[in-house]
């Protein structure tokens, strides 16, 4: 993974597909880069493939960093996972779900 490459990713939350059941979809990024704020918008990332700490690459190759998390985010999850979030590695996955390659 080429961190220099990375672009930095506020606001985010994870996200799964609600539309396909959860044993065929894989998690991906919800938020916003710089670019995206001026006009209010909100980018939702490929797959995820590969989580390093607070980079993760996605299935089109593209590489985020992690900033702030959502503030509405961090209250689902507060509610849903009692566990304190580990600052320098906030996303898990299982490792099943990462064998899917990347394009590049």
């Amino acid at each position: 993974m080429d961190k220099s490459k990375a672009k930095k990713i506020n606001n985010w939350s994870c996200y799964r597909d609600p539309f396909h059941p959860p044993e065929s979809t894989r998690l991906r990024l919800n938020g916003q880069c710089d670019e995206d704020v001026a006009r209010n918008l909100y980018r939702t990332t490929s797959d995820i493939v590969e989580i390093d700490g607070l980079y993760i690459r996605t299935y089109s190759g593209s590489v985020y960093e992690l900033g702030e998390i959502s503030k509405d985010y961090m209250v689902w999850l507060k509610n849903h996972y009692p566990k304190d979030i580990d600052p320098a590695n906030p996303i898990k996955m299982v490792e099943k779900l990462t064998k899917l390659k990347p394009l590049n």
